[in-house]
C-alpha cells in the first residue's frame, strides 16, 4: 500500500507540521499555510495534513481515508489545468 508522507510543493514533512502544530495547540489549516505554504498551492496535500491532524498518523495511506463521520473530495476532482495553447 502507498502512503504519503509530505506536501511535494513544500517539500515538508507530515511529522514536521503535526509536530509543530501540537506545540502551537492548533490545527488551524490557514495558519499551517502562512506557516508552511502547505495546502496553498495544488492543495493535493489539504486531506492528508488534515488526516495527520485529526489522528496523528504522519504516514497516511493513498488513496487518504475519510476522517470519522466525514467525506473528503479528493483534491484532483476539482482541479482543471489551464489550457494550453497551440503557437504554430
Amino acid at each position: 500500500m502507498p502512503y504519503v508522507t509530505h506536501c511535494i510543493c513544500e517539500n515538508r514533512s507530515f511529522q514536521e507540521i503535526v509536530d509543530w502544530a501540537t506545540t502551537h495547540n492548533t490545527t488551524d489549516l490557514g495558519l499551517i499555510r502562512e506557516t508552511f505554504g502547505c495546502t496553498g498551492h495544488c492543495g493535493i496535500c489539504k486531506p492528508y495534513i488534515q488526516y495527520a491532524l485529526a489522528t496523528g498518523v504522519v504516514r497516511v495511506p493513498y488513496p487518504c481515508p475519510d476522517l470519522p463521520g466525514q467525506h473528503q473530495e479528493p483534491a484532483w476532482a476539482s482541479y482543471s489545468p489551464a489550457p494550453k495553447r497551440f503557437t504554430p
